[in-house]
C-alpha cells in the first residue's frame, strides 16, 4: 500500500501557495510575496514566504516550513482566524488571549490539511476587507 499523504514542510507549503494564489474568489485579495523556492526545512522552521492582503501595506501571515510540517503565523485578524479553526482539524498553537500582538500560530500536519485550512484564510480575509471598509466609508 501507497502512502499518499504528504509530510514535508516544503511540499506542503508549496500546496498552500497554489491553494492561495489559484482562488479567485474570496481569495482574491491575497497574494503570496517573498517566496524564497530554495528553502530547506529545518526542525526550527525556515520563512518560506509571506501571505500578504492586497489593502494591507505589510505581511498578515509567515509561513515556514518544517521538516514534517508547516507553521502559519497569523499577525491580522488573529481573532477570526482562530475562531474559524476551532471549526476544523486545524491545529492552533498558540492562544489568542495571551498573544498581546494579536498573533497565532496554526500547524498544517499534511498536504491534506491544506484545504481544510483554506476557510481560516477565507474568514481572515474577509475579516481585513471588512476592516478596511469600515474605516473608509
Amino acid at each position: 500500500m501507497v502512502d499518499t499523504q504528504v509530510h514535508d514542510g516544503y511540499r506542503i507549503a508549496e500546496l498552500l501557495a497554489s491553494e492561495v494564489t489559484g482562488h479567485e474568489e474570496a481569495l482574491a485579495p491575497l497574494s503570496v510575496v517573498d517566496a524564497n523556492p530554495d528553502v530547506t526545512p529545518t526542525e526550527d522552521g525556515t520563512v518560506t514566504y509571506h501571505i500578504s492582503h492586497a489593502a494591507v501595506n505589510n505581511h498578515i501571515a509567515t509561513v515556514y516550513a518544517h521538516l514534517e510540517h508547516v507553521r502559519v503565523v497569523i499577525r491580522a485578524a488573529a481573532t477570526v482566524a482562530a475562531e474559524t479553526a476551532a471549526d476544523t482539524e486545524i491545529y492552533v498553537c498558540s492562544n489568542i488571549d495571551t498573544q498581546p500582538s494579536e498573533q497565532i500560530d496554526m500547524i498544517i500536519n499534511d498536504g491534506a490539511e491544506v484545504k481544510r485550512f483554506l476557510p481560516v484564510l477565507e474568514s481572515l480575509t474577509a475579516a481585513i476587507t471588512a476592516e478596511i471598509g469600515d474605516s473608509t466609508g
